[in-house]
Order: C-alpha cells, then sequence, then structure tokens
C-alpha cells in the first residue's frame, strides 16, 4: 500500500496541477490505480447527500472494478465526480452512476475514467467510518429516476452515443431549468 506524506498545501497543490489537465489526471488515475493505494480527498458538492456531506474527506481505494450499489471516484468532463455505480453494462466498458440527491443518473461513464472506490468518509468525531447504504428518494423521485434510467440502460445496451447523448441533454436541461422540480412537484 502506497502512503505519501506530504504537508496539506503542498499536497493540494499537486493535485489542483493534475487535475488542471485532463490528460494528467487520467495519466494519474492510471498510475494510482496501477499501484493499489489509498489516498484521501475533500468532496465538494452535495451530490452524494448525507453519505457523503459538502466538505467531507473520504478515503479512496483503487483496487479492483467494485461491484454496482458502490461509491465511486471518476474523472468525467474534466472534473473528478463522486457518485455510486447503479448499472454495468454487460458488454463491459460504460457504468451509469448517480448522485445519491440526485433525480437523473449520469451520463454513462467509461470503465477506464474510474479511479477508485470510497473505501470511507471521515465523521464529525474524526473517525473513518465505511459508507452507509443510499438513502430512499421520495417516491416521485424514484419513480422518474426509474424511468430515465431504464431507458438509459436499454439505449446504452443498443446505442452507446445515444445514450451519452439523451443523458448530456438531460442533465443539462436539469441543470439550466430544473425540470424534474416543476414536473414532480
Amino acid at each position: 500500500m502506497l502512503k505519501v506524506r506530504l504537508g496539506e498545501d503542498r499536497l493540494k497543490a499537486v493535485g489542483e496541477f493534475i487535475c488542471a489537465d485532463p490528460r494528467r489526471a487520467c495519466a494519474a488515475a492510471r498510475l494510482f490505480r496501477d499501484t493499489a493505494s489509498v489516498v484521501e480527498s475533500d468532496v465538494r458538492g452535495g451530490s452524494m447527500g448525507v453519505v457523503i456531506p459538502d466538505g467531507a474527506r473520504i478515503r479512496i481505494r483503487s483496487d479492483a472494478a467494485p461491484p454496482t450499489g458502490t461509491v465511486i471516484v471518476f474523472h468525467a468532463g474534466g472534473r473528478t465526480v463522486v457518485h455510486r455505480i447503479r448499472w454495468r453494462r454487460r458488454a463491459g466498458g460504460w457504468l451509469l452512476t448517480q448522485g445519491d440527491a440526485m433525480r437523473l443518473p449520469d451520463v454513462p461513464v467509461p470503465i477506464d475514467a474510474v479511479i477508485g472506490h470510497v473505501s470511507a468518509v471521515r465523521g464529525d468525531d474524526g473517525t473513518w467510518q465505511p459508507l452507509p447504504a443510499a438513502p430512499r428518494a421520495p417516491r416521485r423521485d424514484r419513480a422518474l429516476s426509474w424511468v430515465v434510467f431504464t431507458t438509459s440502460v436499454v439505449l446504452l445496451e443498443l446505442h452507446p452515443p445515444l445514450a451519452c447523448w439523451l443523458l448530456d441533454k438531460l442533465t443539462r436541461a436539469e441543470r439550466a431549468h430544473a425540470w424534474t422540480s416543476s414536473l414532480l412537484y
């Protein structure tokens, strides 16, 4: 197991340098996966809800491909994302992920974009705790998520570029207009 001991400021500077260029981020992810190591990182954003709140510190393991339901860290759209695996394509190569606090699944993620899985989150008391199961969303949210998810799975099996296009359009529309809230409530 590789453990890096750098000062907090130096470690953040190295991380920002690596993540500033998608090619460096992908190369670092490949190196990390190949070393079977553990790193710690701070999380920004609320897409994982109460499981991993905004500002939480997580431990990321780089070992074998985790099963459905596991929270993973992956590189997508120039960002590092922490979301849960909802489905893995049978023919290989693609995952569907979704944040626990999100209504829609993410744009399909190529399996080689996965950096690792979240093995623990630091609690308020400073101790490391395993991640709890995903909380149950309200019924309306689950229904909409199921419709979009099922459509995405079928499209991803039949035509991956079309599935990526559809989920990208739905996600952009959600960011711009919050259409799921107006539809459901």
